[in-house]
């Protein structure tokens, strides 16, 4: 998997590897990531992921996040996440599968 990091060039320009492009200062570069589509960036983390399956892997696997990847969902905190598997996926306290709602 392949990330990108924000690098900084002489002069301390801000600058996007991604689109070969420079930026006044880290706030603008940071909101190209959030802005651009060419991007799939975590703000969280300030990492930008080749592609949108890449970021939902890392919401997925980070322990930095609190995502549901059954609803496409992000929770405030770990309990507000254990809460909606309780009420939405009914974990087996056995085998640890979750069973996802059905669509109507």
């Amino acid at each position: 998997m392949t990330t990108f990091k924000p690098t900084f060039r002489p002069i301390h320009m801000a600058y996007c590897d991604n689109c070969n492009r420079g930026f006044n200062t880290h706030y603008a570069l940071r909101q190209h990531f959030l802005d651009s589509s060419r991007h799939n960036y975590c703000k969280d983390c300030e990492i930008d992921f080749q592609t949108p399956n890449g970021l939902k892997e890392h919401w997925v696997q980070s322990f930095n996040h609190n995502y549901c990847q059954y609803c496409d969902d992000h929770f405030w905190n770990e309990d507000d996440l254990k809460i909606h598997y309780e009420n939405y996926h009914h974990p087996c306290s056995m085998c640890h599968r979750v069973s996802t709602p059905s669509a109507d």
